[in-house]
């Protein structure tokens, strides 16, 4: 059974290409309101008390996430929602590095919602990463401004 999650189309990236209706399947959902329970537990486990744990604890984060990922994501699509700012950068950098050609990387990183100060930590994070990279360019997605694509220059 197919759902949509998303009813609008979103605006085409550039004039010759098409509008895409996004539709997921209900597995996928299941699979991404199921990683939203486990990394929301996971973020809420950090107190003042445990600080030493946080990064052990961000390390669970993270890897729930690229677990997704790697099971739930299209190609060349990659949703960071949740992760910590620090891990989204890491694992970008490695989808990056085994790139070999110059197709763009669709970075879902959210909107900040839920960031502190509502402040996109993961797209400001990934941003100031890939801006000034060389052979690298970054383009933020002209309707939803908590996606953007990478594409990998090839000289």
């Amino acid at each position: 059974m197919v759902q949509k999650v998303r009813d609008h189309q979103t605006q085409p990236r550039c004039s010759h290409e098409p509008k895409v209706l996004v539709v997921y399947n209900t597995a996928y959902q299941e699979k991404r309101a199921q990683l939203y329970r486990e990394t929301q537990a996971l973020h809420k486990s950090k107190t003042p008390k445990n600080k030493a744990d946080w990064e052990s604890i961000d390390t669970k984060i993270d890897s729930a996430v690229i677990r997704f990922n790697e099971v739930m994501s299209r190609r060349r699509e990659y949703d960071l929602h949740w992760m910590t700012a620090k891990g989204a950068v890491k694992y970008v950098r490695s989808i990056m590095e085994a790139i070999d050609d110059g197709e763009p990387v669709k970075i879902i990183t959210g909107q900040g919602r839920n960031s502190k100060g509502k402040v996109p930590q993961i797209k400001k994070s990934l941003m100031r990463e890939f801006r000034c990279r060389k052979g690298t360019t970054v383009e933020v997605d002209s309707d939803n401004p908590g996606v953007i694509y990478l594409t990998k220059c090839l000289y």
